[in-house]
């Protein structure tokens, strides 16, 4: 809580809204500890962004601006193409903007996805069915790959995305308490087919980017806790001891962390962990081709 009205008296414009959850949360995370049941509020999500605008911007807590945005010039464009979708990063990661044809309009790219296919059906068989050696044959067969999958990121992001409303809403039918991406592309193709002059749009140049050097949960096989971690770097930035723009635009650099943990007398071994994960992270990502992320 001290953390969130620090932001606020920082900058008076924010509007904060909490979920049911955040009580629980909030106790968990002052204490630096990762909670006990990872509750996800999706009906709360959903039930705010059914009160926003019909185009929005959503982004999460890791990721930040790296170029300026005219987002009033960018919803008029979209309007005017019945655009739903406008994708503003992806991590140098060329495979998460496939597309047949890409078209200039203004400073915008409107892309036609280079989709393995539309069918909602054979998208199930290929991608989300995984038993009765189904898997096994749809590889053989070059159907079910990674390279593959990724196409379908040109139509679908978590977040770094101007939305149009109901195509967000859209994505998460049949979301029940998890966040599936599998499953929300499956729901943008039923959007697609049903709705079919809708159109897909990115950036000219990526204008944002995400960090890897904190994160709000544990990743890999490692013998540490995040959550401690975070708890000491935000207590840092609570106390004005933290420089959140160190090596911006680029993430944080991992001896300017470093250096932060070994001043509040972080554990050696914590350190060492931390350190890789990082790197553990990074490499996940850089593996189905994402770039300079250090």
């Amino acid at each position: 809580e001290k953390y969130l009205t620090k932001i606020v008296e920082d900058y008076p414009e924010i509007k904060i809204i909490k979920s049911n959850f955040y009580d629980l949360k909030e106790k968990y995370t002052s204490l630096g500890i990762e909670p006990q049941n990872n509750l996800i509020p999706i009906s709360f999500w959903i039930n705010e962004i059914k009160k926003a605008s019909d185009y929005f911007l959503l982004l999460e807590d890791d990721i930040w601006l790296i170029n300026e945005i005219n987002l009033s010039n960018n919803t008029n464009v979209l309007k005017k193409e019945k655009g739903v979708f406008l994708k503003y990063f992806w991590l140098g990661n060329e495979k998460l903007i496939q597309h047949k044809e890409e078209y200039k309009v203004n400073n915008l790219v409107k892309v036609k996805p280079k989709l393995l296919t539309k069918s909602r059906f054979l998208y199930h068989v290929i991608f989300r069915v995984n038993r009765f050696k189904t898997r096994k044959i749809t590889s053989f067969l070059k159907l079910y790959s990674k390279d593959n999958l990724n196409r379908y990121y040109s139509i679908y992001s978590v977040a770094g995305v101007l939305f149009k409303k109901d195509y967000f809403l859209s994505l998460w039918e049949n979301n029940v308490n998890k966040v599936d991406e599998n499953l929300q592309i499956y729901n943008a193709l039923k959007f697609i087919n049903y709705n079919n002059k809708s159109t897909f749009f990115r950036s000219k140049n990526e204008v944002m980017t995400t960090g890897f050097s904190t994160s709000a949960a544990n990743r890999g096989n490692f013998e540490f806790d995040m959550f401690k971690i975070n708890l000491l770097l935000n207590e840092l930035w609570f106390n004005d001891e933290f420089n959140i723009s160190e090596n911006f635009p680029k993430d944080y650099s991992s001896d300017y962390i470093i250096s932060k943990l070994k001043k509040v007398k972080a554990e050696k071994k914590d350190i060492d962990n931390w350190l890789n994960w990082k790197n553990n992270f990074i490499s996940s990502f850089e593996a189905f081709g994402c770039t300079n992320l250090n």
